[in-house]
């Protein structure tokens, strides 16, 4: 008769023999680890989801609970295998070591595969988890760009088209020829306009021509009271920067720094292109800084959108423009179609 011994199990001629009791046996012992297998699976199917939902999510306790759970049940699936139904089919009592020996591998294997495919679907699902949340972090970027252009768009257009519009009421009455070339630009500066506001960046020589087209119309309104001097460097009119940045700048400028000056002034803007560094200068003789200078609506959504643009690459800096009037400057790093570089 076969006695099942630690280091003896049904051996190949046992079963060529085809002793019925070594083909019982080998069924019974597939069928145990089978069933260890069927443990493993529903502890990941259905008990770590339960324990990570209503105790703990930290991965060690979910892998020691987990197998202190595979324990109890592979204990408990011995103890129903050979010590009830072994004795029941062969007649006698299962050989006590070679019992603990399949017991200690059918829970070493059941450990190892249970710890192994939990930290594999928590990896999957932390990578899955970080995909979910770079969409859901563009899609926010995205909507956050959108909301800052709609912001730019309904703080500009009002008052500068309203003032615009009223001018060319007024001047229709008395100076047709002019009230003509008034809207004429403003027809030009809303062909650029519109673009700017359907889009999250284009490139500089877009933006200095919208500031141009702006302060054209401006200077219908408030004749030699406002002057403007624009100078590009060369090459670095290709460089990708957030749409109406600059314009924004302008119109601040010309709204806190020229308007409130009874003899107006100057706004000068300049590009300076150095080691694929972008620098852009917007200045006024104006007023000068008050004590909100700095904090405004207008500043804050240009520094709010070019930390979104450029992280920490992006520098903006407002300070007192010699001998009068606001400076303000801007280092961006170059940035075109499918270029960036860095700010070091």
């Amino acid at each position: 008769m076969f006695v099942m011994t630690p280091t003896r199990l049904p051996s190949l001629w046992a079963l060529k023999m085809g002793r019925p009791e070594s083909w019982l046996q080998v069924v019974l012992l597939l069928g145990f680890y089978y069933l260890c297998g069927v443990l493993v699976y529903g502890a990941l199917l259905w008990f770590d989801p339960w324990f990570s939902r209503r105790c703990n999510r930290h991965l060690v306790s979910r892998i020691v609970f987990g197998q202190l759970l595979l324990l109890s049940e592979i204990l408990m699936l011995t103890y129903l295998l050979y010590l009830q139904l072994f004795p029941f089919l062969f007649g006698r009592q299962a050989n006590s070591l070679g019992l603990w020996v399949i017991f200690y591998q059918a829970t070493m294997a059941s450990f190892l595969v249970y710890g192994w495919l939990l930290v594999v679907r928590t990896n999957q699902n932390n990578r899955q988890q970080a995909l979910r949340l770079h969409v859901e972090t563009e899609a926010l970027a995205t909507s956050l760009h959108r909301t800052e252009l709609a912001l730019l768009e309904a703080q500009i257009e009002p008052h500068f088209l309203f003032n615009t519009l009223a001018l060319i009421k007024r001047q229709y009455r008395h100076d047709t020829e002019a009230a003509d070339k008034v809207m004429l630009a403003l027809l030009h500066y809303l062909e650029r306009a519109g673009p700017a506001l359907r889009q999250a960046d284009w490139n500089l020589a877009q933006e200095l021509d919208l500031v141009a087209r702006y302060l054209d119309i401006l200077q219908h309104r408030f004749g030699e009271r406002l002057r403007y001097q624009i100078t590009q460097a060369e090459g670095s009119g290709q460089a990708k920067i957030p749409a109406l940045v600059l314009a924004t700048l302008v119109e601040n400028a010309v709204r806190h720094g020229i308007t409130p000056k009874a003899e107006g002034g100057t706004i000068t803007i300049t590009t300076h292109l150095a080691h694929k560094i972008l620098h852009i200068t917007i200045c006024d003789d104006g007023v000068g800084l008050r004590q909100t200078s700095g904090n405004g609506l207008g500043l804050s959504t240009v520094r709010a959108r070019l930390r979104s643009a450029y992280s920490d690459a992006a520098n903006v800096l407002v300070e007192p423009n010699v001998p009068c009037g606001v400076r303000v400057s801007i280092t961006l790093p170059w940035k075109t179609e499918n270029h960036v570089e860095r700010i070091a």
